[in-house]
């Protein structure tokens, strides 16, 4: 008999959307760029940036990369 549709597996994390909430703003108060150690804020969804020096750090999986040597620029 087969199973009801209610007991069905959910949906694998890869076929669920994509949504990328913003790293929240407390978050961001306590982290600071690895190289100047200036203030950071997130101009775009998948990337932070400093504030005195301009480098900009990803994101992956919503998670700030702050390695000076992954800096975009």
């Amino acid at each position: 008999m087969p199973r009801p549709a209610h007991n069905a597996a959910p949906p694998s994390a890869s076929a669920l959307p994509a949504r990328r909430a913003p790293v929240p703003a407390a978050v961001l108060d306590l982290l600071c760029c690895p190289v100047c150690h200036g203030a950071l804020t997130q101009p775009a969804e998948a990337t932070i940036q400093c504030t005195a020096c301009q480098r900009r750090y990803p994101l992956r999986d919503g998670i700030p990369v702050l390695i000076a040597s992954a800096s975009l620029a």
